[in-house]
């Protein structure tokens, strides 16, 4: 399934943070070895939260619109 994800951490507060956004054609075959993960965990990462989404623009679209307003500190860093 296509879809838009993000490696998030909930915090203190109990809001989730986004580490990194990101979008793929297919979420079982990125997510599994994907490299940003091991970072994200050392982060404090515990979740991944996913979209499916057929249309690759509306899901370039997205992920664009999630990085600019969270800024999440490894889409930045990258």
């Amino acid at each position: 399934m296509p879809g838009v994800y993000i490696f998030a951490k909930l915090h203190q507060e109990g809001k989730w943070h986004p580490l990194y956004v990101g979008e793929t054609d297919s979420l079982a075959k990125w997510l599994a070895p994907h490299d940003k993960w091991p970072v994200a965990r050392l982060l404090g990462a515990t979740h991944i939260h996913a979209l499916i989404e057929r249309e690759a623009a509306t899901r370039v679209a997205l992920a664009k619109q999630l990085i600019a307003t969270y800024l999440p500190e490894l889409n930045i860093k990258a």
